[in-house]
């Protein structure tokens, strides 16, 4: 019997309730709060993606600073080497004059 009257006041209870978070699911969201976990998650991985990024720039920065400098090098050498060695006429080179040869006398 007293499960009877439970039920009695209950049922319009639970089905007030149900047609009610029919209604609101049109309006809000009924789902559970996620506090902030997947923003944190989002957050991260661009962080991630960010250093990953920076990490890249800097390598291709230095691999652009070390082609440049092998550029400089190779011309400035390329300009030493013509300037002293560079293709010229070759000149003829007298040899040195014999070396004097002393007599002592004994």
């Amino acid at each position: 019997m007293v499960s009877k009257g439970f039920f009695k006041r209950m049922l319009p209870f639970i089905a007030t309730f149900a047609i009610g978070l029919f209604i609101a699911s049109f309006f809000v969201s009924i789902s559970a709060p996620r506090f902030g976990s997947g923003e944190r998650h989002r957050r991260y991985h661009e962080l991630k993606r960010l250093r990953i990024e920076n990490e890249e720039l800097r390598n291709e920065s230095l691999r652009l600073r070390n082609e440049l400098e092998n550029r400089r090098w190779t011309e400035m050498s390329g300009f030493e080497h013509d300037k002293w060695i560079g293709p010229g006429p070759e000149l003829p080179v007298e040899a040195p004059p014999p070396p004097r040869v002393s007599r002592s006398r004994r």
